[in-house]
């Protein structure tokens, strides 16, 4: 038989106080040789939506908000105009409920706004000449918002892109 002796488990390292010296002008920090880094951190808020409001009670033009943005467009039209455009389209396509890809023959569902759109969609937008680019999410402003609708809206017009 075995004689089974029992080692006791291992102890973890005594802990010893570690003074930091800070930069601030609070007391310094007392840590543990176990804490290694010392972060401070600084939250920053960054606003860069402009909402319907705003350009609606300044007036602006698509191009005022271009320029704030660094959206380059020769046009000078309102925001509002191009959304009441882009509603007048997609009245006229209500009964339109699908796209067919021209280039696959995969059909997917009309989307309701352009953040929902398939990627074959949007890159069709910016294929037909509607749409600049491919805008990311964090790239939609009132703006940007308005033109994808009137694209959207636009491209269900399109017969290669109608469901037979």
């Amino acid at each position: 038989a075995k004689s089974a002796s029992k080692t006791p488990p291992p102890q973890p390292p005594e802990k010893k106080p570690v003074v930091v010296k800070s930069v601030s002008e609070t007391p310094p920090e007392i840590v543990t040789e176990q804490s290694t880094t010392i972060i401070e951190e600084t939250t920053v808020e960054i606003n860069t939506d402009i909402s319907v409001e705003n350009s609606a009670n300044n007036g602006e033009t698509v191009s005022d908000i271009a320029e704030e943005n660094n959206i380059h467009s020769d046009e000078d039209i309102s925001v509002e105009q191009i959304e009441l455009e882009a509603e007048n389209l997609h009245a006229a396509t209500a009964h339109i409920l699908q796209l067919r890809n021209p280039l696959t023959g995969e059909i997917s569902k009309v989307p309701h706004s352009y953040p929902f759109a398939k990627r074959w969609i949007k890159e069709a937008l910016v294929r037909e000449g509607l749409l600049e680019k491919v805008y990311s999410n964090h790239e939609l402003n009132v703006w940007v918002n308005a033109k994808t609708k009137k694209a959207l809206a636009t491209l269900k017009t399109m017969s290669n892109y109608q469901v037979d």
